[in-house]
């Protein structure tokens, strides 16, 4: 992407319902701002942080030492760089603009017609 740079959504309610709205708004803006001509493509890493930590708060551990010391560097680039809380109900994602699709469909073109063996 050209001139790119990461977004986070996020919300306090830490429910199945907060989870949904904050998915509905995910969806909402990235089909605006494809809209707008600009690129979206979703961090699922910042999940399995809010996963990890979740966890690490009640010593449930599901991954490995390798992942878990992966997922602290994540979460401390997340902190340091973008001042994000990945304990809380978050979806980040990048967005920016890419190179132009010229072909947006690949339907036939009027007039030509398939040839059948």
């Amino acid at each position: 992407m050209r001139s790119g740079d990461l977004f986070a959504m996020r919300s306090d309610d830490d429910s199945p319902l907060g989870w949904f709205r904050l998915g509905m708004a995910m969806q909402d803006s990235w089909l605006e701002l494809t809209r707008r001509g600009i690129s979206v493509q979703p961090v699922g890493v910042s999940l399995l942080v809010y996963r990890y930590r979740k966890e690490a708060l009640r010593n449930v551990f599901r991954f490995s030492p390798k992942q878990q010391m992966r997922l602290d560097r994540a979460n401390r680039f997340f902190s340091e760089q973008y001042s994000i809380d990945l304990l809380k109900p978050c979806l980040v994602f990048r967005a920016g603009f890419g190179p132009r699709i010229q072909n947006l469909s690949s339907r036939r073109k009027p007039g030509v017609t398939p040839i059948k063996s």
